[in-house]
C-alpha cells in the first residue's frame, strides 16, 4: 500500500477525534495545545485527484480555511508559522502527495480582518485550527525547537524609507527577481524576503501599516535579468524600499521530527 493509499485510507476512516499529542516545545517555545483551543467545526481532509493542477490556500469569511493540491509540508509551513528551510526531516510523501482540505469553523468566527489588532488573533487561531486538524487526521509527532542561527534584520535606513501608504485588503507576489505589493504589511514582506533568502528576516523597521511598492533585482533565471547585469536584493531593498538588511543571529524556530505516531 502506497503513501498516497495510506493517507486516504486514514482519512477516510476518521470517524472520531483521536488524542492529540502535539509538539514537545524545547527551549523558550511554550506554545501547546489545550482542549480549549479553537478548532475547526467541519472538516474534510482527502487527496487531491491526480490531474489537478497548482495549489491553493484561502482562508474564509469567519476562520474557515479551503486548500486545494497542498502537500502536507506546506500545511506544516501554515500551521507553524514557519518556511521550508524550517522544517527537518519527514518522509518524502509530505513533499510530494497532494491533499484538499475543507475546513468550517465553529460557531464563534475569527473577528473580521478590520478589527482593531484583529490580523495577528486572525493569524494565530488559524494556526492553532490547522496544527490540530493536522494532528488529528495525519496522526503527526511534531517537535518545535528554538536553535541559535543566522537572521536578517528588517529595518529603515537613516534617510527613512521610500514606500507608498494605502489602505485596504491585499499582499506580497514574488516572481524570480520581482516583488509587488499591494496594501502590504512590512511583516509580509519580511515574511518574503525569508523564504527568499532561506533564513529569518526579523521585521523592525517599526513601520506598522500597509504600504504599496515594487522590488526589482539580479536573480538568475529572471525573465531579462542575468544574474550579472543588476543590482542583488541587498542593494534593492536600501535604493527601491528605503531599507535595508542587517547580518545578526539569534533563536530560529525549527519543526522537526514529522512523523505519524504509533
Amino acid at each position: 500500500m502506497n503513501h498516497a493509499t495510506k493517507m486516504a485510507t486514514r482519512v477516510a476512516s476518521a470517524l472520531a477525534l483521536v488524542a492529540i499529542s502535539l509538539p514537545t516545545i524545547v527551549g523558550m517555545l511554550t506554545s501547546q495545545t489545550t482542549p480549549s483551543a479553537p478548532i475547526f467545526k467541519v472538516a474534510t481532509v482527502r487527496p487531491s485527484e491526480s490531474n489537478a493542477q497548482g495549489m491553493r490556500f484561502d482562508v474564509t469569511p469567519g476562520g474557515g480555511l479551503r486548500a486545494t493540491g497542498i502537500t502536507l509540508r506546506l500545511l506544516l509551513q501554515k500551521a507553524y508559522d514557519v518556511e521550508n528551510f524550517q522544517i527537518a526531516g519527514g518522509p518524502g510523501w509530505t513533499r510530494s502527495e497532494r491533499f484538499d482540505v475543507f475546513a468550517n469553523p465553529e460557531s464563534k468566527p475569527i473577528p473580521d480582518e478590520n478589527s482593531p489588532g484583529s490580523d495577528r488573533s486572525r493569524a494565530e487561531q488559524i494556526r492553532e485550527r490547522l496544527s490540530v486538524l493536522l494532528a488529528e487526521r495525519f496522526q503527526l509527532s511534531v517537535r518545535q525547537e528554538l536553535k541559535e542561527g543566522g537572521t536578517y534584520i528588517l529595518e529603515q535606513t537613516k534617510t527613512g524609507h521610500k514606500l507608498s501608504e494605502t489602505t485596504g485588503t491585499g499582499g506580497v507576489r514574488r516572481n524570480r527577481g520581482l516583488i509587488t505589493a499591494e496594501n502590504a504589511t512590512m511583516a509580509m514582506l519580511a515574511k518574503t524576503l525569508s523564504n527568499t533568502l532561506q533564513r529569518p528576516v526579523l521585521d523592525q523597521t517599526g513601520l506598522r501599516v500597509k504600504y504599496a511598492f515594487r522590488l526589482q533585482w539580479a536573480e538568475e533565471g529572471a525573465p531579462g535579468e542575468p544574474e550579472d547585469s543588476g543590482v542583488s536584493l541587498f542593494t534593492a531593498i536600501q535604493e527601491q524600499l528605503g531599507l535595508r538588511l542587517e547580518a545578526g543571529k539569534g533563536p530560529v524556530k525549527f519543526v522537526s521530527s514529522i512523523e505519524p505516531k504509533s
